[in-house]
């Protein structure tokens, strides 16, 4: 029986496919083999135009419904894209709220070892007209919290991160700006609780976050994100450009998306295909037979840049 092994890797993972006669079987080569790492930066940026490999793909789930509007919008609060968030409909304190769940992403060995792995969003909090004729800004029962989960584990009760708006008498104090228009505070870290209570206006309010995240100096690293966000008393908050970015550019993966073989008479023909990467290790394919391996009858370099998925074919 001939067996041929097409195999692919980057500079800390590694993968075969395996064929046994007609039958092609995806196996694992170490034991980290069944760990995609993603493409780094992962954005989210809420537009339909945002696609492909590097998207961090998301769920949202209306935990509060009040009479306000949830989900997409522009980044200056209209309908529309561009954003995402919570509008609240009432001159009141009973909150809307929306919860992000965010995909699992793995980080690559070596990732964040020099500079860190981190979290990054940016903030803005609109407003409409009150009952009273006043425009009110993030209010003292508006909230963002930010929950992470390390490999697994289920989310803490308590975020990483919760911002509040200011707690004082009446509830249209807090600050009003568009994405950009606040500060960015030093990152917040994934491993201490942070209770942030936003200055009343005209004190500027937090317009980008930072987490740092795990490092996985030594081993793979898996990440959730979950974003709540709350707004009371007409406040309209947006987040845009989700992104989980790898620190110091560790290597990223060349992923196998496709694997054909079709035996013709001594020859297997092979066809395959893969995923968008930086720094791809070649492609090579080594046939066997009886247990004896034969050295690489094929070989492809992997550019520094891929832009395309290719087809490849290999005949023995």
């Amino acid at each position: 029986m001939l067996q041929v092994f097409t195999s692919f890797s980057n500079k800390r993972n590694h993968r075969a496919a395996i064929l046994l006669g007609t039958f092609a079987l995806l196996s694992s080569v170490g034991a980290q083999a069944q760990t995609t790492t993603f493409v780094s930066p992962n954005i989210q940026n809420f537009s339909p135009s945002n696609l492909g490999s590097s998207v961090l793909t998301f769920t949202p789930t209306v935990i509060a419904g009040g009479t306000g509007t949830t989900g997409y919008f522009t980044e200056t609060g209209a309908a529309g894209f561009g954003a995402f968030g919570v509008a609240d409909g009432n001159n009141n304190q009973v909150a809307t709220a929306i919860q992000l769940d965010f995909d699992e992403r793995t980080f690559a060995p070596g990732s964040g070892s020099s500079s860190p792995n981190t979290l990054r969003f940016d903030l803005a909090s609109l407003s409409y007209t009150n009952g009273n004729g006043k425009t009110s800004g993030f209010a003292d029962l508006s909230k963002v919290e930010v929950y992470i989960s390390v490999n697994g584990a289920a989310y803490s009760a308590t975020p990483q991160l919760k911002i509040t708006g200011p707690q004082v008498s009446g509830n249209d104090q807090g600050p009003i700006y568009n994405f950009g228009g606040g500060t960015t505070p030093p990152p917040y870290s994934y491993a201490t609780n942070n209770n942030i209570v936003l200055s009343p206006a005209p004190s500027p309010g937090i317009s980008t976050v930072v987490i740092i995240l795990p490092s996985s100096a030594t081993a793979y690293t898996r990440v959730g994100v979950r974003i709540i966000l709350g707004s009371t008393n007409k406040n309209q908050l947006l987040i845009d450009n989700v992104t989980l970015r790898s620190g110091n550019a560790s290597p990223l993966p060349v992923e196998l998306t496709r694997f054909n073989a079709t035996s013709q008479a001594q020859a297997v023909n092979l066809s395959l295909g893969y995923g968008l990467g930086k720094e791809q290790r070649p492609f090579r394919s080594t046939a066997q037979r009886h247990r004896r391996r034969f050295p690489d009858h094929w070989h492809r370099e992997g550019p520094g840049q891929q832009q395309q998925p290719a087809r490849l074919h290999v005949r023995r």
